[in-house]
């Protein structure tokens, strides 16, 4: 039976393996609209874009967090 901490962990990987797609996604997105000289478009992807640019680095400063309380708690 996993601990709640591996859990946590499986799902903190999920979401930064989601974000990791979205931000791919969005990044080819504005690239294309851009081309297309859909300059407001692009603008508003690009702004989505960086707000999950953003979700991602919280996703991974909280997967380090929970590491490290997993590592202490192994270690007592």
């Amino acid at each position: 039976e996993p601990t709640p901490e591996v859990l946590a962990m499986g799902g903190l990987l999920g979401a930064a393996k989601t974000e990791h797609y979205e931000i791919a996604s969005y990044a080819a997105l504005v690239q294309m609209a851009k081309d297309l000289g859909e300059k407001e478009v692009a603008a508003l992807l690009q702004q989505t874009l960086t707000e999950e640019e953003a979700m991602s680095k919280r996703v991974t400063a909280l997967a380090k967090a929970t590491g490290k309380e997993m590592k202490a708690s192994a270690a007592d």
